[in-house]
Order: structure tokens, then sequence, then C-alpha cells
């Protein structure tokens, strides 16, 4: 199981912030947004950092992907402090 990596932008969605959670599996880039009810992928050939994630998630460069417990749980439990770098 890849590692999953959480943090949150800081984004006053919701009383929690906008918490994020993503894994990387090869060429794949795996995100959950548990607080806007957003999940999906992108393609990257080189390791993402949260800085990625966070770029190709606002310029809408993803394609749906299923949730996955493991992901939702894991930014579930993130911290409420901005966190994304």
């Amino acid at each position: 199981m890849p590692e999953i990596r959480t943090f949150n932008t800081g984004r006053p969605y919701t009383s929690n912030g906008q918490r994020i959670a993503w894994t990387q599996e090869g060429d794949v880039v795996t995100f959950v947004d548990v607080d806007r009810g957003v999940h999906g992928c992108f393609d990257s050939v080189y390791p993402a950092d949260n800085t990625t994630v966070l770029g190709f998630y606002d310029a809408g460069l993803y394609r749906w992907a299923p949730i996955t417990k493991d992901l939702e749980a894991a930014a579930l439990a993130s911290s409420k402090e901005r966190s994304i770098l």
C-alpha cells in the first residue's frame, strides 16, 4: 500500500477547512477532498507533492475516480490547521 499523505488548504469551505488526502501509485495520483465531496485522479510521471495535487485539482485537470475508504479516513483524521506545504 502506498503512503497516504494529507494536507489542509485552510480554505474556509467548512469549519474544518479543506482537508485533502492523496496517494501516488506509479504514474497515477488519487485524491479526495472530504470537505467538498470531490475525489479523482490524474497522471503524473514525476513524484507528486501537496502543491502538485492542489494545482491539478484547482485547475480541474483530473478525472473521476472512486473514493477509497483509506483515503477518506486519512483526510477525516487530518488536522484542521492549514498545512499545505
